[in-house]
């Protein structure tokens, strides 16, 4: 396959990425035009119309999306609860039982796929701590033994050496006789006698003329030291500034056109799985595998992450006087210099609703609930600790994910289709998803390889 045809079957995958991270990031693009990039400069007004696009598009729905977000997810949760139904329309259809068993299971497995992956991460690093800890304390055994050998280090190397002549011997002896010693002795010695004469021809001949030629030679070597030095930093700073800024530009704008088109393929293929639920039981399995990804992702976002979004109205208390009239009414109007105060009506405005407020609201509201009264929080619970800090950390500035849940209605929605065209097929297919591909891995993994190569260089120079 050509490099043309390989960057145009990445296009749209790189495009659906765009669009995605855009909507998911521009309130944080937003918050870093503001905090972190110097207001007024090109970077921050370019940032700024750069997260305009997505919220135009948003306040273009109305004027409260974290209602409109609950409408989204009520009706991709009632979806859910349509398709899992629709599951025992395809088992009797074609008489095999697990349709009732395996996407029900995709559909955990998938919800739940982000924390296994985060308690997987978390028990690398806890492996990877213990066995630095276990070098730790090997490397200190083996320092406080050295410690103690250190001072009969010669003694040693000198018993070694001569148990090992003993036993080169002794070998030599057995092997070829006394003959082959002799003949092993008398070589030792001329190679001793050969190394002396070219030491002394060295030092009486050779290196008088080196000096000699040196000296004869020593304004000429000089110029053209000069010159050379001059030309290698001109050929450096060349090669730094031109060569590897453009080489490591190329790599990283190479490494982020992957990551941005991996994401695109895997909403695409998500999307994909839910046309392919009704042509197999590996199909159906996909399809709500593909949704619970979809939803643990919103439901990982929305963990943690504050909107002040429009609320309810607000709510009205009345707060009275600081004295309460006493006595009757009429010993209040005999007496006017004691004042009767009304209670005044008070606005008292709401906090902002959460974004997870939104989805527990469209979660209790559904038909299968599992006991769960909410999900982000529960999600927020069974996370490791580390990881959730993360998260409140990385999505705290993130907006509401409308997107991801616009993409979750599609699947959901084609899904259904999926299952209801499943119904009419005679036989089943095996669907070919594979929710990545190998030209964006592979500009994943170069920037990697680049850095790594980088920082081994960089550290055997140092050393």
């Amino acid at each position: 396959m050509s490099v043309i045809s390989r960057v145009v079957r990445i296009v749209p995958d790189v495009s659906v990425g765009l669009v995605a991270l855009l909507f998911n990031l521009h309130g944080t693009l937003r918050y870093a035009a503001h905090h972190q990039v110097t207001p007024g400069s090109l970077a921050s007004q370019s940032m700024e119309a750069i997260a305009e696009v997505p919220r135009y598009c948003l306040l273009s729905i109305g004027p409260s999306p974290l209602e409109f977000l609950y409408r989204l997810m009520y009706l991709c949760f009632i979806g859910c609860d349509i398709a899992l139904a629709c599951m025992v329309l395809l088992a009797l259809r074609r008489l095999r039982v697990h349709y009732l068993w395996l996407p029900a299971l995709g559909l955990v497995i998938g919800t739940c796929s982000i924390v296994v992956l985060a308690w997987a991460g978390a028990a690398v690093v806890g492996i990877l701590w213990i066995l630095s800890e276990i070098w730790k304390g090997i490397s200190w055994v083996l320092a406080a033994v050295w410690a103690w050998i250190a001072p009969f280090g010669y003694v040693i190397g000198v018993v070694v050496g001569l148990v090992a002549l003993i036993a080169l011997m002794v070998w030599i002896l057995q092997e070829f006789g006394p003959k082959g010693l002799f003949n092993l002795v008398a070589g030792v010695l001329l190679l001793i006698a050969f190394l002396a004469f070219a030491r002394f021809l060295f030092r009486t001949v050779l290196l008088p003329f080196i000096h000699w030629l040196g000296v004869v030679l020593q304004p000429i070597l000089h110029f053209l030291g000069i010159l050379l030095g001059w030309l290698a930093v001109a050929i450096g700073w060349l090669f730094k500034i031109l060569i590897l800024g453009i080489l490591l530009g190329m790599v990283c704008l190479l490494g982020i056109t992957g990551l941005v088109g991996s994401i695109g393929r895997f909403a695409i293929d998500q999307i994909r799985a839910a046309w392919a639920s009704g042509e197999s039981v590996r199909g159906a399995t996909l399809a709500l595998f593909s949704i619970g990804t979809a939803l643990a992702l919103i439901f990982l976002v929305s963990a943690g992450t504050l909107e002040s979004g429009p609320i309810a109205e607000p709510t009205v208390q009345t707060i009275g006087a600081n004295s309460k009239p006493t006595g009757s009414i009429k010993k209040h109007l005999r007496h006017p210099r004691t004042p009767i105060l009304q209670p005044s009506p008070v606005v008292v405005p709401q906090p902002p609703l959460r974004i997870a407020a939104s989805i527990d609201r469209a979660w209790d509201a559904s038909y299968l609930t599992l006991g769960i009264s909410s999900p982000t929080t529960a999600m927020d619970e069974i996370l490791p600790s580390s990881v959730g800090r993360w998260v409140q950390g990385a999505f705290r500035s993130a907006s509401a994910p409308i997107f991801d849940a616009l993409l979750l209605l599609l699947a959901v929605v084609m899904s259904l289709a999926g299952i209801v065209r499943g119904l009419f097929l005679r036989e089943e297919r095996e669907p070919k998803i594979m929710f990545y591909s190998k030209d964006l891995i592979v500009l994943v993994a170069l920037p990697l390889f680049v850095v790594l190569a980088v920082l081994a260089a960089n550290a055997q120079s140092e050393g």
